[in-house]
């Protein structure tokens, strides 16, 4: 399944979320909005090698929502992500490639009763802690220059990362995505798209 639908579908989903919150950090601008607008994901594929557990845990919630804990590792070997972004009026294209990320992620499952789907209301994502990770950088086409080995960017690199990922995706933050509403825009002619305003009251 992950050489097939799931990777792609990850893929397009995680790039989404990233772009979604770019996008909420250039509005509130600052010294590096303008670099924030002109920064473009212009292609993502999370690679052949998909993400692995080493643990998972489940709770019940207070309603109706289901919290899940996994301890959660992700080593992209051949993962490929290319940045498009424009800096004093350079526009330029950048690769991350080799990204291993590690850390305990939770999950906040919100479920709903309608049948024939969706059966999650909302899906919440967040860190319980912040992660840890590792990357190279390289000029788009370089094979050589790895930009994370030069004294004094690792450092504003990882910051930069941390304070991005503690502001969005780190409790009590975190990424919030509305199943239901995506469903129905999927499928807007559908009959049941009408009875999406009474999810709750069909809860059980």
């Amino acid at each position: 399944a992950w050489d097939g639908w799931l990777q792609s579908w990850l893929s397009i989903l995680i790039k989404w979320g990233i772009e979604f919150n770019i996008e909420l950090m250039a509005q509130q601008g600052g010294s590096n909005s303008s670099f924030l607008e002109s920064l473009q994901i212009t292609h993502l594929s999370l690679g052949d090698t998909a993400p692995h557990t080493a643990a998972a845990r489940c709770y019940p919630g207070s309603h109706n929502d289901t919290h899940v804990e996994l301890d959660a590792v992700y080593e992209g070997k051949n993962m490929e992500c290319v940045l498009q972004m424009k800096k004093y009026g350079i526009a330029f294209k950048v690769s991350v490639s080799d990204l291993r990320l590690s850390g305990k992620l939770r999950l906040g499952l919100e479920w709903i009763n309608r049948p024939g789907g969706p059966y999650l209301g909302k899906m919440r994502v967040a860190f319980v802690s912040t992660p840890d990770f590792s990357f190279s950088l390289r000029p788009f086409g370089s094979e050589s220059l790895n930009i994370t080995d030069l004294p004094g960017i690792d450092t504003r690199l990882n910051n930069g990362i941390n304070s991005f990922l503690e502001q969005y995706l780190v409790e009590p933050n975190s990424y919030l995505w509305d199943i239901e509403e995506w469903w129905w825009s999927m499928w807007p002619d559908d009959p049941n798209a009408s009875k999406k305003s009474n999810g709750d009251e069909e809860s059980t």
